[in-house]
Formats: structure tokens, sequence, C-alpha cells
């Protein structure tokens, strides 16, 4: 099973009616008996902890600015999350937090009850604040962070600081945008082989009016999909969300064994979205807006869910999103 003698196991933990391994890489393979898999609890959660980001970048889904509000990150350690469990720390601009000893106390003691912490930052965010970069440093290689995400930026003082950060983060993933990411910036991802997400473009927040303002996106999606086998062979790794894999068809052209294998199921069906500046649930995070629901009104019962009396909190909201 194991390929590569330098993978281990991080987490081994059953849910629902099937088995999970997943691996230090970020590798994961399921296993099941039955014929399909029935999540009981989310393996990964995509959190939004602040609304707060300098950065204002003009697409953003999330619509955040130097003026928002930080989340109540602290209910997460009362949630119940299976050990095991992927939690995406995002934003907003986690930078917000460099001198909350509360928040990377909440990190370490999620870490230390077997929850898989990873984080999401921009770029920008590491080069305009060196101790943010040495406690995302500090907290990698001390094992409390998992894998931290990257969000690209072309300017070549990004560049120099991603690859200078590709040796001293290990599990380092650069995010880009379907759309935004252009083909040079392909280019040069390629050429220092790094691991890269591809995200879909959310036509959510302000994503929807920087569309109607540019018409540079669809010819960077389509500079994309006439290049994806080639980068396929130079990146470290490439992975993709579910928006990115539908907005690039990639159903139509990968074989049907290779879609068996490594596609990880749709939104909902092992995931789920925390927005914990409205503390809301979801499905994910272009849920509209009125069909989240409150965490509130799902913990105190408001909203009816069968089976619900042995159910662990977390058990609950997944099930109260679905």
């Amino acid at each position: 099973m194991i390929k590569n003698k330098s993978m281990t196991i991080l987490s081994d933990y059953t849910n629902g009616n099937y088995h999970v391994f997943l691996f230090n890489d970020g590798t994961k393979f399921r296993y099941t008996s039955a014929k399909k898999f029935k999540a009981s609890f989310p393996e990964n959660i995509d959190v939004k902890v602040t609304n707060k980001c300098s950065i204002e970048c003009p697409f953003c889904h999330e619509q955040s600015t130097s003026k928002g509000k930080n989340g109540d990150y602290t209910i997460l350690t009362s949630l119940g999350l299976h050990s095991g469990t992927e939690l995406a720390l995002g934003g907003g601009g986690l930078s917000s937090f460099t001198e909350d000893a509360n928040f990377w106390k909440t990190i370490v003691s999620l870490s230390n009850s077997g929850i898989n912490v990873n984080i999401t930052v921009n770029i920008k965010e590491i080069l305009s604040n060196k101790i943010f970069e040495d406690k995302i440093i500090e907290y990698v290689n001390a094992g409390y962070i998992k894998g931290v995400g990257i969000s690209y930026n072309s300017s070549a003082t990004a560049k120099v600081k991603m690859v200078e950060l590709k040796d001293k983060i290990p599990n380092m993933v650069i995010h880009t945008i379907l759309g935004i990411t252009t083909k040079e910036d392909f280019d040069f991802l390629s050429i220092y082989s790094f691991k890269v997400l591809i995200l879909g473009y959310k036509f959510f927040g302000r994503g929807v009016e920087y569309f109607n303002h540019t018409t540079a996106i669809g010819k960077n999606i389509k500079a994309l999909a006439e290049n994806l086998k080639d980068y396929a062979t130079h990146f470290k790794t490439i992975s993709f969300d579910c928006l990115a894999i539908e907005q690039l068809n990639l159903k139509s052209i990968v074989s049907a064994e290779d879609w068996e294998n490594y596609y990880m199921g749709d939104d909902g069906q092992f995931t789920m979205y925390l927005d914990l500046v409205e503390m809301k649930a979801a499905k994910n995070s272009t849920t509209p807006k009125e069909k989240r629901v409150l965490i509130k009104d799902v913990l105190n019962k408001k909203i009816i869910l069968p089976k619900n009396k042995n159910k662990t909190k977390i058990e609950q909201l997944f099930a109260a999103v679905k």
C-alpha cells in the first residue's frame, strides 16, 4: 500500500462504515466493505476563524477587510472533534492572531488531542510579518501544525520567499485560484516542483463583481486546461477542490479507474465548513448565507435531527448541513 518509504501513518480511525488511513504527506486511503462510504463525522473541516485581512483581494469570496472581526476559535475544543479530523484554519488573515497567545494555545490543545491542524495564509502576510513567519515554522517543527497552505502571489519578492520556505515547511502547498493564476505563474511553480492546490473560482462575495470587470479569467482557465497534463508531470503533487474539478470538467479527461481511485468525494460528503465569525455551519464556503445554519440552533436542539440523541456536537452539525 505504501509506495514511498518516507510515508508514515499520521492518523488511523474508523468513521461510520469505513476506515481511514491518513499519511504524513497528506495522502489518504479509505476502506470499506460496503457499497458506499457513509461518514458519521467530517474528515476535514474548513474553518473561517477571522474576517480580518489587510490584503483585501478584489476577488475575495469571504469579503474580508482590514476592519473585519475575529471569530471565537475557542469553540473548536468543545465540539467533540474526533481524533484524526483535519482542520483547515483560515480567513481572512491568520496574521491577525500573531500576538494572540490563546490562539496558538488552542492549536496546541487541538493537536495534542489528535486533531490534524492545517493553516492557510497569504504569502503577503508572511512577507510583512517576520514574527508570524517564525511562529508558523516553530509550530510546524513542533508538529502542532501539520500542513501550511500558502496563497500564491506573483511578485518577485513573493516568489523568492516561496522558494525559501519550500525547504523550511515540507508540507507546504501553494494555493492557486482558477482564472486568477496565470500560465506564467503555473510555469514558475512547475519549474520549482511545488505542491499545488488549484481552487475553483468562486462566484461569491467580491468574486462576482471582479469577474464582471475582467476578461482575463476565461483566458487563464483555458491556458491551464491546455497545459494541465504537462504541469501534472512537473508539480510534486497537484490537487483540486470540488469547484475546480467541476470548472475544468476533469471527470471527462481522466480514466474511470483514476476517477474512482483519486476523487475524494463531493462537498458535504466527507467535509463541512464552519464560519466562527458569524457562528454558522454549512456544506462549504459558497453555501448561500440564507442556507447556513446557526451553530447554537443545532446545539440547542432548535433544529431537530433524526437519531440526534447520541451524536457529538460536531456530528450534529455535520448532519445539519448535509
